[in-house]
């Protein structure tokens, strides 16, 4: 995203959508933040999302990388994890 616009044009897309699916509320179940430099940084999530009822919409992990300008932290770029196994940015042990 280049701009405020644009983000902010994304925001709405993402929100209409989880209204169309019923959502209710989101729950944060895990945050892990990695400072990279001192206007970088690294944040992986795994939320909760429900509907107004109670019931599980979906769950989401999520890589998040920020940028810090005029002193503001802004989501630059944003990536669905699939692989539930994905802990950190640094090396993985093999699995077998």
């Amino acid at each position: 995203m280049s701009d405020d616009a644009d983000q902010r044009e994304w925001y709405e897309f993402v929100m209409a959508y989880l209204d169309e699916q019923g959502w209710d509320r989101t729950e944060i179940d895990l945050l892990q933040f990695w400072p990279l430099s001192p206007t970088l940084a690294q944040l992986v999530a795994s939320l909760t999302r429900y509907k107004s009822d109670g019931s599980v919409l979906q769950r989401v992990r999520a890589n998040y990388t920020l940028r810090r300008r005029d002193g503001n932290w802004k989501v630059i770029l944003s990536i669905p994890l699939l692989d539930d196994g994905f802990d950190s940015p640094g090396p993985q042990a093999a699995s077998d």
